[in-house]
């Protein structure tokens, strides 16, 4: 089997460098998401306890 050249290696792995950091981005988003969910559940269950007499 014949050897990439040096500048398909690199575009290989560029490509693979980038798919990596796609992912991480997506689970950074979807975290950030579930935070401020959880964040506003707290805010009105807190602003409930309040409010009830």
């Amino acid at each position: 089997m014949a050897s990439l050249c040096k500048s398909q290696q690199c575009t290989i792995e560029r490509r693979g460098f980038r798919q990596e950091l796609d992912s991480w981005r997506h689970k950074l988003i979807h975290c950030g998401v579930l935070r401020a969910r959880r964040e506003l559940w707290l805010n009105q269950s807190c602003l409930t306890c309040f409010c009830t007499p």
